[in-house]
């Protein structure tokens, strides 16, 4: 398998907040990241061409695992787990909450929330294309995508997260990226942003499933389909690591 993998950091209002990073495992066994992977058009994004456009670069470029910063599900509602929203979201303590189709914690994130399970609905509606699973992917697909949650990453290699765009000067992130490359070997460009660095974290358990260096861990409870809706489903981070490379 190709030790590549792609991480998209979703954003529904601006194309301009989307993003993406390339993470390569080399045969020497450096890590070398990509950013910005891709490049996007102007004005708000459309859930079936941000799709288009991974599905374009997983095939042109040979990725086979694709993490996104976003849900891909919604919460059960027979679900008898814990906690507001799905029981992934319980286990890695996201802030916010998947609840039934239709409803998200805190509302404000609704629209956020639609768009992002809109995404993963274009892309497993691709052909060749599946949700990575635990066990494995399965013989016969292209490529595979994960709902993958970088705070938790992030704390699962030993380092503080990233704090939010908003709160974050260019600096900060500067600091954060300098912390992630030594900690894990990892070329990163110095001009990196906010959002493609959580893009470059959000890769990092694709990276795993695709062959890399790390050990990717699934929290949650299998995916169901039901009217016509996922439920449940896996979040991806990382098992706890050392530093890898140097």
């Amino acid at each position: 398998m190709n030790h590549s993998a792609l991480g998209i950091d979703l954003a529904s209002r601006r194309w301009a907040d989307i993003g993406s990073a390339m993470v390569v495992l080399q045969p020497n066994g450096r890590l070398v990241s990509t950013v910005p992977a891709m490049a996007w058009p102007s004005g708000q994004p459309e859930a079936k061409e941000l799709a288009r456009l991974i599905d374009t670069y997983c095939r042109d470029h040979g990725v086979h695992m694709v993490g996104l910063d976003g849900p891909h599900a919604w919460k059960n509602p027979l679900s008898n787990r814990p906690g507001a929203g799905r029981w992934s979201e319980y286990l890695v303590r996201a802030q916010g909450k998947t609840g039934q189709p239709g409803h998200a914690l805190p509302r404000t994130q609704l629209r956020w929330t639609q768009f992002c399970i809109e995404v993963f609905d274009a892309l497993l509606a691709k052909p060749d294309v599946c949700l990575a699973q635990p066990e494995g992917m399965p013989t016969g697909y292209s490529y595979a995508v994960l709902e993958t949650y970088p705070t938790a990453t992030w704390k699962a290699l030993g380092l503080s997260p990233l704090p939010g765009k908003a709160s974050a000067s260019s600096a900060q992130v500067a600091c954060w990226s300098k912390d992630l490359s030594g900690r894990l070997g990892l070329q990163i460009a110095d001009s990196i942003g906010h959002d493609d660095l959580q893009a470059v974290v959000a890769a990092l358990p694709a990276l795993a499933l695709a062959g890399g260096p790390l050990q990717a861990e699934a929290h949650g409870d299998a995916v169901v389909e039901r009217d016509h809706c996922r439920l449940e489903g896996y979040i991806w981070t990382l098992k706890f690591v050392r530093s890898v490379g140097g």
